[in-house]
């Protein structure tokens, strides 16, 4: 990438000649000349520049491209180190923080089997900033759930997760104390309940409100975006919660049962909700990305084990 398209890519990040050209170490002369420079070459204006600094269409275009091509060059240098050294590299995964919490340590045991050497970088962040982190080249791979994936992006399903209601017992008459399967119209007995819920615009959430009647409103005494933080307030008995099938698995039934949980089933929310792998096919990525693509493919998707300190949260 030559000096005047980095210096572009500078001014598109800042908006502003001061700002670029002091991160650029040059004067604001020095700077325009390498945009008209550019200019001149592609025979169109890159930058409006009144009222304020803006990119014309033209520019939006040339940004993409030199991105594009800023990532691939990225790509091919750590390759070519890769190459030289088997055991080194680095990769960079994204992932929400509850599944971080459950599916990472089982990814890493199974890919630093197969890349001592390789250095993780972890990003924990909803689907949609991971899907924007790997467009502009910050992360090498997502795993997120139903992504919207952008031009040259691979969606590869890893696991179908049902959505599961926790309801503490003891908020509970003594009839419903027990493990079922209920249909939509019987979430209306549970109205009255307090419920902690997903921020708003969660696809989990999306799915639940999709199933309810538009006359029933949940009494909603908290939003927490942390599926354990929710699972708390339930082993707490202070409200009700809507669960990935994953987050209750990973708790372990006899865990749930010494908790005073009640877990339901609910008819249009099994299976409901995919978890996805996604990565750039465009890109050259690494054998060490590469590695670790195989393993996540190849890795066991389905119950995860209990843990240790699903134990020690009981005390």
């Amino acid at each position: 990438m030559t000096t005047s398209e980095q210096v572009f890519l500078v001014l598109c990040q800042e908006l502003s000649f001061r700002r670029a050209a002091e991160k650029c170490y040059m004067s604001q002369q020095g700077l325009s000349e390498h945009i008209k420079r550019l200019e001149t070459q592609y025979g169109v204006p890159l930058f409006q520049r009144r009222p304020k600094v803006a990119l014309t269409q033209a520019g939006q275009s040339l940004r993409r491209t030199l991105e594009r091509e800023a990532v691939l060059e990225q790509d091919l240098s750590r390759e070519m180190e890769n190459l030289r050294d088997g055991t080194r590299g680095k990769v960079t995964i994204g992932i929400g923080i509850s599944r971080a919490r459950i599916y990472l340590p089982r990814i890493l045991e199974l890919f630093w089997k197969e890349a001592p050497g390789v250095e993780v970088i972890v990003r924990m962040d909803n689907s949609a900033q991971l899907e924007e982190e790997l467009a502009a080249g910050k992360l090498d791979c997502y795993i997120g759930i139903e992504a919207v994936c952008g031009e040259n992006h691979v969606r590869r399903p890893l696991r179908v997760e049902s959505i599961c209601l926790a309801v503490p017992s003891r908020l509970l008459p003594e009839e419903h104390r027990q493990n079922a399967t209920i249909r939509p119209e019987d979430l209306a007995r549970f109205s009255k309940l307090p419920f902690v819920r997903n921020s708003p615009g969660s696809i989990l959430n999306a799915k639940v409100d999709a199933l309810l009647s538009s006359n029933l409103k949940l009494n909603n005494i908290a939003d927490v975006s942390d599926y354990e933080i929710q699972l708390d307030f339930c082993r707490r008995g202070w409200a009700a919660a809507f669960l990935p099938q994953i987050v209750l698995e990973s708790f372990g039934e006899d865990h749930l049962k010494q908790a005073g949980l009640t877990v339901f089933e609910i008819e249009g929310l099994q299976k409901a909700m995919e978890v996805d792998l996604v990565w750039d096919e465009s890109r050259i990525y690494p054998a060490c990305v590469q590695k670790l693509l195989d393993c996540m493919q190849k890795m066991e998707w389905g119950n995860a084990p209990d843990r240790e300190y699903a134990r020690q949260m009981l005390i």
